[in-house]
């Protein structure tokens, strides 16, 4: 299958050469072609194994064998053979274990009969299935089976110590050490659970309750289970803390290396999701100069020699050594650049089974995908250059196509100069100003029509990037195309393509009335009882804002109402709710009651000193407050000061007073983050409104002292204040806004 989508690509030269600038249709046929060709492959193929005979003693596929019992009453080993099967059922078969699992926690969708369902034994086995959906991206399942096993086996009378091992298990996947507390509490003499209640703390990172129980417990642990703890710790990146373990471990050295690689490449990972969710989300590169955070000391320490060796090692290490270095690329791209961990990869390749070849590469692929290292002109794309001549050297190698595919529409993704503003999108409204259409790259529609000629169908993840790549060039004919083509191809189009289809919508006006007018009417007729997430909300409305359609936004500010601000919802919630309310009635008029309802919430569940919410409060009182402008400003300061306040409680930052006289008004001191800066500057522009110049030049002075090299007042707050001193003839200007 890969095999005939790389002859393909062989043929094509313009593949693995930089293209001309002509402009690629938005909507070739090409692509109907091959979709339309797939579908058909697909549909007669999946027939066929449909009818696969079952006969004598060939053995039923998990698929084919839960598709059977769906329907009738199975019996305890027939349970028991599709737990055994599911636990090692490929990835195409999730749908159906998910299936099966729906059988325990929602007894009506299944024919369970009772003394199954009464019987802990089966529901150890199917809560162990439940650990490794979580680790696939299905965390409810779990928690629906620990909610059901809870209810049918009361914690506090159950006597079975295995069982008990495998909930405490389930509580530290899920991150609820308060329950594994708790649960000790009922079974005080069971000190044998106290090493499953270790693990559980240690994998739900509670290292407070992990080293009061570590000191308490008086059964002695065993090299094997300090052995357990250092794996823990190091899936959660904590160095430090698995070298402790270590220490007591009684592991060869080479072993302890191997568990310490692992260590640093989840501390990676760590920090390279927390850039994710604080600056690529809102369109910032994730390489900040001067934050790596990495502990490159110690890495360099632990792999100097066995990064620059030739002489071939264990594959898991080899692995973590070069996924470490493809990783720490997205986090510091100056030492760590995409060759030094291509020269890995040849030093290490060598003598390498197929197998572990296909592995090798395909890490180095997914690195090459994702990395910002290059600062590419509008004509040129380095990374699916670099991708594509990986792609070329893999010859005779069998690769996980899918997983290959992914990585190459990955590496299409629009981006410019330095800028990447759409590798990790969510959200148009997250970012501070939305990005420019960015020239998609036409190898795009070649990858593409190779991946469906090869008969490798869009999922989840590769719709999602398409509707990406062609969002961000703007060629919305082709992603609606795309989109409604979901259904043909039988992927079910989830809330995440929903929002992936309105946020790309949202930069564009006709775009944005096109989504609200027939999208949100899809969305409305395909998920009509379902609770949608808030993002998914945000998402239609900031397609509102840019459509300046104020009916449709009340209507759905009205749906999300009924859902969200809530006594029994979580208070992120509740606070995420009225972030999205006010945005919109600050960018639409006709919203001020649903945003006095959202300033109420926030009145009673004030946010994170560092949540956006202050901002769109501030900025609802600066277009909508008050009965006139003295009101409006009073109510700004009153905002203002409610801010600052939250952040000294939260941080422990002592507000400034900028005059000793009346009125004494509270600064935030440094050091600012970017929501500090963006706060600052709207109420500089308040009290530029306010025509109090004396209050503003001594905010000023207060902010000049407070802030570094690198933060400034924006270009337009810097004219309102110059204009406003000009105004009322001041003759220091050029000293006050000197370092603004």
């Amino acid at each position: 299958m890969l095999a005939s989508a790389r002859r393909v690509l062989a043929k094509s030269q313009a593949l693995v050469t930089t293209t001309t600038t002509t402009r690629f249709r938005s909507t070739p046929t090409a692509w109907t072609r091959a979709a339309a060709q797939y579908t058909t492959t697909t549909t007669t193929t999946t027939t066929t194994s449909h009818r696969a005979s079952v006969t004598g003693n060939k053995s039923i596929p998990f698929s084919e064998h839960i598709r059977q019992l769906d329907h009738s009453t199975p019996s305890r080993e027939q349970v028991l053979k599709l737990l055994s099967q599911a636990r090692t059922a490929p990835e195409r078969d999730i749908n159906n274990v998910i299936t099966l699992t729906k059988w325990f926690y929602q007894p009506h969708k299944g024919n369970l009969s009772n003394d199954i369902l009464n019987d802990i034994n089966m529901w150890k086995e199917a809560i162990k299935i439940g650990y490794g959906l979580t680790s696939k991206g299905h965390p409810n399942v779990l928690s629906m089976l620990v909610s059901a096993f809870n209810k049918r086996f009361p914690t506090d009378q159950i006597k079975d110590s295995q069982a008990l091992e495998v909930l405490i298990r389930a509580y530290g996947i899920l991150e609820r050490p308060k329950a594994v507390r708790a649960l000790l509490a009922k079974h005080p003499r069971q000190e044998e659970l106290h090493v499953a209640a270790l693990v559980a703390y240690a994998d739900s990172g509670a290292y407070s309750l992990f080293d009061a129980l570590l000191k308490d417990t008086v059964h002695e642990l065993s090299p094997g289970d300090y052995k357990k703890l250092a794996w823990q710790f190091a899936h959660r990146g904590q160095v430090e803390r698995t070298s402790a373990m270590l220490e007591k471990s009684s592991l060869s050295a080479e072993d302890q290396d191997l568990i310490l690689l692992s260590a640093h490449r989840s501390a990676a990972h760590s920090i390279v999701q927390y850039r994710i969710s604080s600056h690529g989300v809102s369109g910032q590169p994730l390489n900040q100069v001067g934050t790596s955070k990495l502990g490159v000391a110690s890495w360099e320490k632990l792999a100097h020699e066995e990064e620059n060796t030739t002489t071939p090692m264990d594959v898991e290490k080899s692995c973590l050594i070069l996924d470490y270095l493809c990783t720490a690329n997205l986090i510091d791209s100056t030492q760590f650049p995409m060759q030094r961990a291509e020269d890995f990869l040849k030093r290490q390749i060598n003598s390498r089974s197929p197998k572990e070849m296909a592995r090798m590469y395909g890490i180095l692929l997914n690195g090459y995908s994702r990395t910002q290292e290059y600062g590419d002109q509008r004509n040129s794309n380095t990374r699916l250059d670099k991708a594509l001549a990986l792609f070329e050297d893999m010859k005779g190698i069998k690769l996980e196509y899918r997983r290959t595919f992914h990585a190459l529409l990955r590496a299409c993704i629009p981006h410019q100069d330095e800028k990447y503003p759409f590798d990790y999108i969510r959200l148009t409204s997250a970012m501070e100003n939305t990005p420019p259409a960015m020239r998609l790259d036409p190898r795009f529609f070649k990858i593409e029509r190779i991946m469906l000629d090869s008969q490798v169908r869009y999922d989840k993840r590769s719709i999602l990037t398409a509707m990406t790549c062609l969002g961000a060039a703007r060629h919305y004919p082709a992603m609606w195309r795309r989109f409604h083509m979901l259904k043909l191809s039988g992927v079910r189009r989830s809330q995440s393509a929903f929002r992936v289809a309105f946020a790309m919508a949202s930069m564009d006006r006709d775009a944005s009335q096109y989504a609200l007018s027939v999208i949100k009417e899809e969305l409305v007729r395909e998920m009509p009882d379902k609770v949608l997430n808030l993002d998914l909300y945000q998402a239609m409305l900031d397609c509102c804002v840019t459509a300046k359609d104020a009916r449709a936004a009340k209507q759905i500010v009205g749906t999300m109402a009924q859902q969200y601000p809530k006594k029994d919802n979580h208070e992120h919630s509740i606070v995420s709710y009225a972030q999205s309310v006010l945005r919109a009635a600050t960018l639409l008029d006709g919203l001020e009651t649903e945003a006095g309802q959202a300033l109420e919430l926030l009145a009673n569940t004030p946010p994170a000193h560092n949540n956006r919410a202050w901002f769109w409060a501030l900025a609802f009182k600066a277009t909508h407050g008050g009965q006139d402008a003295a009101s409006r400003i009073q109510e700004m300061q009153h905002t203002f000061t409610q801010y600052t306040m939250q952040r000294f409680e939260s941080i422990g930052k002592i507000p400034i007073p900028v005059r000793e006289s009346s009125p004494v008004v509270p600064f935030p001191s440094g050091p600012y983050s970017y929501l500090d800066i963006r706060m600052i500057n709207m109420y500089v522009h308040s009290l530029v409104d306010s025509q109090d110049a004396s209050l503003l030049v001594d905010v000023l002075n207060t902010f000049k002292s407070q802030k570094n090299d690198r933060q400034h007042l924006h270009t337009r707050a810097q004219h309102a204040v110059r204009d406003l001193l000009e105004q009322e003839q001041n003759d220091n200007i050029d000293a006050i806004l000197k370092d603004l």
